[in-house]
């Protein structure tokens, strides 16, 4: 049931249109809300200069306009680029907006 709350949908936003770009696990450490999902999908949008949203449980689409943490370049990895990371740290007033959703936190890693 966890998974299912906390998974969120990533879209690009062109104008009124929105395009399925990937999914999205919501985590919460502390005090501080992210979403994590795949750079590829990140660093593709970004380089259309695309905007993201995120599509919560209620439908609702929540802006995603700052800077996501991605992980290096596969030539830039010693693992050839297993790692394929990319993580977005939500403003305070985003996390409201995700009415119906649910964040993975250290307390379910038992």
């Amino acid at each position: 049931m966890l998974c299912d709350k906390s998974r969120v949908g990533i879209v690009k936003l062109h104008g009124p249109a929105t395009i399925p770009l990937a999914t999205g696990t919501l985590f919460r450490v502390a005090d501080r809300s992210f979403i994590v999902t795949a750079a590829h999908a990140i660093r593709d949008a970004l380089e259309e200069k695309a905007g993201l949203g995120l599509v919560a449980i209620s439908g609702k689409i929540v802006g995603l306009g700052g800077s996501w943490k991605c992980s290096p370049l596969p030539h830039d990895e010693m693992d050839g680029g297993l790692g394929d990371i990319a993580i977005f740290g939500l403003a305070a007033e985003q996390v409201p907006l995700l009415v119906g959703n649910d964040f993975v936190g250290l307390r379910d890693m038992n």
